[in-house]
């Protein structure tokens, strides 16, 4: 039988993981347990992170909103901290499987997973948020855009444990928006999803960061669409061509393939559906008219 920790401080959750080679971290369980049942093997023991208080806490600090890795989905869907501070966090939240998946699984999992598909991820990327690292060298902050490196790959070290992240606060000037593609309305895991956040000024888009998910190895930010929309007035043509920038990102990522004739197109189609959907978020009272000229 697997040994069973539940540590009570980070220290201890890290020098358990510094003395174990195979230990497996648990939290909400929702993937740990699907994986379980899948293999025919057990780890030496189990590291419950549950009752680490910094890991359950969400708090806000000036511009920044601190979300520990083991809070739920549910908890993050009904907080009004971060509904008021990063609120595309929230809609990603809510369109996370059913509230039984939502009341256990946890922000740090869905990270730490590194599934492709990932919800929070794309939000994470768009927004900027660092995820804190804690282990026997000290404390690491890194972009979680940097984090995952591949499917069910992550740059976190064996003896590391994911504590939280740190989310950028939306300005009065930015519009945000999240979106996923499924099989069907809910209780799906996405097809395609993604976030985007516009930085507006005057009649211009000062900035902007787009995170596509689910169609790549890995969720990623666009570059080049991004650069595409900065310094340029909103419209119809503009978000287009940054729809066919993402299109032109998959498809260096992933190749032709048989699927590529109707999936690239949807990319396209997607992108500009999120950009307007930010645009038109919050009651854009100066752009939206601009964009429907």
């Amino acid at each position: 039988m697997p040994e069973y920790h539940c540590p009570a401080a980070v220290h201890k959750a890290v020098s358990l993981l510094n003395k174990s080679e195979d230990i497996k971290i648990i939290a909400g369980g929702t993937d740990l347990m699907v994986h379980r049942r899948e293999s025919d093997t057990e780890p030496a023991a189990y590291l419950d992170i549950t009752r680490i208080p910094r890991l359950r806490t969400v708090e806000v600090k000036r511009d920044m909103v601190w979300i520990g890795a083991a809070v739920t989905f549910a908890e993050i869907e009904l907080s009004e901290q971060i509904g008021k501070s990063c609120d595309i966090l929230c809609q990603a939240a809510a369109s996370i499987g059913s509230p039984q998946i939502r009341s256990c699984a946890t922000i740090g999992g869905n990270i730490a997973n590194a599934s492709p598909a990932a919800d929070s991820v794309p939000v994470l990327a768009a927004m900027q948020a660092r995820a804190e690292l804690e282990g026997p060298k000290g404390t690491r902050c890194v972009p979680v855009e940097k984090l995952i490196v591949g499917m069910g790959k992550t740059a976190i070290a064996s003896d590391e444990l994911l504590t939280g992240v740190y989310v950028p606060v939306l300005q009065q000037n930015t519009r945000a928006a999240f979106d996923k593609i499924g099989r069907r309305k809910a209780l799906t895991i996405a097809r395609m999803n993604g976030a985007c956040i516009l930085h507006l000024e005057g009649e211009q888009i000062q900035d902007a960061q787009i995170c596509i998910g689910a169609v790549m190895n890995r969720p990623q930010r666009c570059k080049a669409a991004e650069a595409l929309l900065k310094g340029c007035r909103p419209d119809r043509r503009l978000f287009r061509q940054a729809g066919e920038a993402v299109r032109e990102m998959v498809l260096d990522h992933t190749g032709l393939r048989a699927s590529s004739a109707y999936k690239l197109p949807v990319v396209v189609d997607f992108t500009q559906r999120l950009l307007e959907k930010a645009l038109m978020k919050g009651g854009c009272q100066d752009a939206a008219p601009l964009y429907f000229e």
